[in-house]
């Protein structure tokens, strides 16, 4: 009867040691498991990040695009109306020239009528 009391004792002991473990290794896996989780929900939020990311970069994109269109238009703008002012310069030179002119041809013209003056 003692030893199937000692077997029984060592049977006992280690069904306990095995129990121990295994709740042991059941902490350690829910452990993980969380782990797992956490490290699952930091990528779907890494994901969405980089999507929106990626979203805003196209944004971004389009708006550098439509900077420099604008920026071709207004240097285009910009070489008509240096052309005009060119221009504008011309004519300026041209009246000055023409209003000389006339303005010689009134003293000459105030010259002879005084000349007829008496």
């Amino acid at each position: 009867m003692a030893e199937i009391d000692v077997t029984i004792s060592v049977i006992v002991q280690g069904v306990t040691q095995l129990s121990d473990h295994m709740a042991h290794n059941a902490h350690n896996i829910h452990d993980i498991s969380n782990s797992a989780c956490k490290v699952e929900e930091e990528t779907q939020e890494t994901k969405k990040r980089t999507l929106e990311s990626m979203e805003d970069a196209k944004k971004a994109s389009q708006k550098v695009l439509e900077i420099a269109s604008m920026t071709t238009q207004m240097m285009e703008q910009m070489k008509k109306t240096l052309g005009l002012s060119h221009n504008n310069e011309k004519i300026a030179e041209e009246l000055a020239q023409i209003s000389q002119v006339m303005l010689q041809n009134s003293h000459t013209l105030d010259t002879t009528l005084s000349s007829f003056k008496v």
